[in-house]
Order: structure tokens, then C-alpha cells, then sequence
């Protein structure tokens, strides 16, 4: 079994746990008191994308330049994959974490791509 298919298992593993954690979240929210400033709430955490376009592009751009400009369209799925694996993981560890520095966030992004750039 190639390693870069363990780390796609492991992303996207991190992803589903992710949106289990937020679909729960939803249906609390919708059992509180409070609904319409819980829903406003839940909206803005959920549609607010917290830099995962500019992870997306830089998780690209690693890919391709570390398979020497060649592109296919299965490198945009990896892209995909790493950036939203990254939110999920940040989203995991701490919500507080989810809010951090974006700069963080495109270093794992950057070392996840290269490394997965160059085992495909």
C-alpha cells in the first residue's frame, strides 16, 4: 500500500470526525433557547473560510512545483484534501487554534504538500 494513500485515509478520517463534531453542534444549536443568535453564530463559523482558499492555492502550487510543473488534475484533489485536512486537524486540537495565525496553518499546509508532492 503506497504511503501517500495512508495519509489520504488519515485526512480524510480527521474531515469526517470534523463534521460529525459540527453537525452535532447544529442540531444542539437548534434545540437551545436562543436559536437566532446561535444559528447567526453557527452560520458565520461554518461559512467563514478562515484562509482555506489561500491554503488551497499554496497547497497546489507546492504540489506542482515539487512534481516539476507537470499538472493533472489529481493534484487539485490532493490540494483540496490537505487544506481542508489541516482546518479539520486545527479545528480538532482547540477551537481556540482554529482562530490562529493563518501563517501557521501554511506551514503545515506547505511541509504536508512537499512531502506529498514528492512521495507521488
Amino acid at each position: 500500500m503506497p504511503f501517500y494513500l495512508i495519509i489520504d485515509l488519515c485526512l480524510v478520517l480527521v474531515i469526517l470526525i470534523s463534521g460529525i463534531l459540527v453537525f452535532k453542534r447544529s442540531l444542539a444549536v437548534e434545540a437551545s433557547e436562543d436559536q437566532e443568535k446561535n444559528i447567526s453564530y453557527l452560520k458565520k463559523e461554518i461559512l467563514d473560510d478562515k484562509g482555506l482558499i489561500s491554503m488551497f492555492i499554496v497547497s497546489w502550487v507546492c504540489i506542482y512545483v515539487s512534481q516539476k510543473a507537470v499538472f493533472e488534475l489529481d493534484y487539485i484533489y490532493h490540494a483540496i484534501l490537505i487544506s481542508a485536512g489541516v482546518q479539520s486537524i486545527f479545528f480538532l486540537v482547540n477551537e481556540k487554534l482554529l482562530n490562529s495565525k493563518l501563517y501557521v496553518k501554511l506551514f503545515c499546509v506547505i511541509i504536508l504538500s512537499f512531502l506529498y508532492g514528492f512521495i507521488i
